[in-house]
């Protein structure tokens, strides 16, 4: 699946951070990767942020979980095409 982890970039003072080496080289990340230990809470705010303007009116952020709600199933449709057009 699509990942939105490697869409956050790591600003260039933490890059070095991450670095690695092996057969082929050193290299280190550019974008937010899984294994790190605030990445969770960082995709968490970025996602939160996003979607502020609709979060606890009719979407709730869990990580890549979002629930989308509405007083009958077409107020659900008319939030979703929200959500989706964000």
């Amino acid at each position: 699946g699509y990942s939105g982890y490697y869409q956050i970039e790591i600003s260039l003072e933490d890059q070095e951070k991450t670095t690695f080496t092996c057969p082929f080289g050193t290299f280190a990340f550019r974008k937010m990767l899984f294994g790190l230990c605030n990445a969770p809470a960082t995709f968490q705010r970025c996602m939160i942020s996003i979607f502020s303007d609709m979060v606890e009116k009719y979407l709730e952020v869990f990580m890549d979980d979002i629930t989308v709600f509405g007083d009958s199933f077409s107020d659900c449709l008319s939030n979703l095409e929200n959500v989706l057009i964000k």
